[in-house]
């Protein structure tokens, strides 16, 4: 694979195949993307180069697979996600953040202001 577009629809397909039967070659997938965007702003990095019509759930799963495979342990992913859950603005972003498998709003009256705050802006989000 010679570019950022290849690895990326590579590890899409990957994940989609093995989403229900376990990661084997998920984390492969993952670890090349990380290999090739660092783990500094990992996130801005993969929504700003993967096609917007992935859903979110698909991009979840990649960054729930690199939270587990950064050199930092996921915090600066963790820190975008609650960043973009905080900024409101995009519900892409919002829904990417949603769908991971992480608490990005541990303390319960914030959450609640978020969580309402969320509601407002995108009445038909699901949130968990």
């Amino acid at each position: 694979m010679h570019n950022i577009k290849e690895k990326i629809n590579h590890c899409i397909s990957v994940i989609s195949k093995e989403k229900d039967s376990g990661w084997s070659k998920s984390y492969d997938c993952v670890d090349n993307l990380i290999e090739e965007y660092g783990d500094d702003l990992f996130a801005e990095r993969l929504l700003n180069d993967i096609p917007g019509n992935i859903s979110a759930g698909v991009v979840a799963d990649i960054l729930n697979i690199a939270i587990w495979s950064t050199s930092d342990n996921g915090a600066g992913i963790i820190k975008t996600a609650a960043k973009w859950l905080g900024e409101c603005d995009s519900e892409r972003k919002v829904k990417i953040a949603l769908a991971l498998d992480v608490v990005l709003v541990p303390e319960f009256a914030n959450r609640e202001k978020l969580f309402s705050r969320i509601r407002s802006s995108f009445p038909h989000i699901s949130i968990p």
